[in-house]
């Protein structure tokens, strides 16, 4: 990249989109359940992910030794115990993908992290039999209220329903459990630390970018420290997430 693109990128930062109603707060929520910290309290204005960072870097006392643990395999290993109850009969390792779990809904897994350890786990999709099943029903409803000559508001109902319906739906993770597993560690940063995973800038950074991904669906590959926390233009020069 040459001087003149980098300059146009500090120009022109990337943003995670947030518009500062309520997103942003759920976020800097997001923040502190992850690293164990309260900072809506902070003084500091913060506009970049760089701010939270650098707050994050002299608040967490590092612990990088060869003597601490790994947090993702710390994350395995709770993963693993929870699977073990709702797969007996499948051996998990890091490479099982969770198309082999041969499990139709996902939802257990998330509830016993929460229930044994208070863990929070990676968003899960929607299956595929569920977003079928939603649209079906739409194009059925769609196809009903048009025989029928229905009422425009029927239509609007049957659309509100369908969306209502969705968290009934199985929903299921993707990937590996041990992507799964590096994704429960850095969300649950603060829990895995205090049992004796290792903590580094680069830990820190790299776990920042799954809650900011969690939180927002921003690609954390493409964040850095100059990607601002709100939509520029959106509440003004001078807006803070944390006041």
């Amino acid at each position: 990249m040459n001087i003149w693109n980098r300059l146009s990128r500090r120009e022109q930062p990337d943003s995670l989109g947030l518009s500062g109603d309520g997103d942003d707060i759920d976020l800097i929520e997001a923040i502190e359940r992850s690293f164990g910290l309260q900072l809506k309290n902070e003084p500091a204005d913060w506009y970049t992910v760089g701010d939270i960072y650098q707050h994050l870097l002299g608040t967490i006392e590092a612990s990088d030794n060869n003597q601490q643990k790994c947090s993702g395999q710390m994350a395995f290993y709770s993963v693993r115990r929870a699977l073990n109850k709702l797969a007996p009969n499948i051996k998990i390792t890091p490479k099982t993908n969770f198309s082999e779990l041969g499990l139709r809904n996902h939802k257990p897994l998330q509830t016993l992290l929460a229930n044994e350890g208070g863990l929070v786990a990676p968003s899960a999709a929607v299956s595929g039999p569920g977003c079928l099943g939603v649209i079906l029903m739409w194009v059925a409803a769609a196809i009903w209220l048009h025989n029928s000559d229905r009422s425009a508001g029927l239509m609007i109902l049957f659309i509100i329903a369908g969306v209502a319906a969705i968290p009934l739906f199985p929903v299921k993770f993707e990937g590996t459990i041990g992507e799964f597993s590096l994704a429960v560690a850095e969300l649950n940063y603060a829990y895995f630390v205090a049992k004796g995973a290792r903590s580094n800038p680069q830990r820190l950074w790299e776990a920042l970018g799954h809650v900011i991904h969690h939180e927002t669906d921003f690609n954390r590959h493409h964040l850095n420290r100059d990607t601002l926390l709100l939509l520029q233009g959106k509440t003004g020069a001078n807006a803070t997430v944390a006041n």
